[in-house]
């Protein structure tokens, strides 16, 4: 693991994460630290100021959903028809949060 995604006070003994190409190359999220103390200083911030924020953490599983992709436990944890769903409440309800890290590299929220 590059010393790039290492995150101090912490340590990764996960011998699959640390072998993982994903943390061994740059080019995999090359602000990574900019953006994680971009990230701890919102909410030491929000906490401070006692203002509520809202915090969005979403995987693939929840992106196959919004591009209605039956991939992976998609059908188990979300929904088995899609046309059940009307997806652009869920997307309008993404993009109200205030810090994702995942909205800037998301196609899917174009819509």
């Amino acid at each position: 693991m590059l010393n790039l995604y290492k995150i101090e006070g912490t340590e990764n003994i996960c011998e699959y994460d640390l072998n993982l190409s994903t943390y061994n190359s740059p080019n995999t999220w090359p602000t990574f630290q900019e953006d994680y103390e971009k990230f701890k200083s919102i909410i030491v911030n929000s906490v401070e100021n006692k203002n509520s924020i809202v915090l969005l953490r979403i995987f693939d599983g929840e992106l196959y959903f919004l591009e209605q992709q039956a991939v992976g436990n998609v059908q188990k944890r979300h929904i088995s028809d899609f046309s059940k769903v009307n997806l652009k409440d869920f997307r309008e309800g993404f993009l109200k949060a205030d810090y994702d890290k995942t909205k800037k590299h998301c196609k899917i929220l174009e819509y």
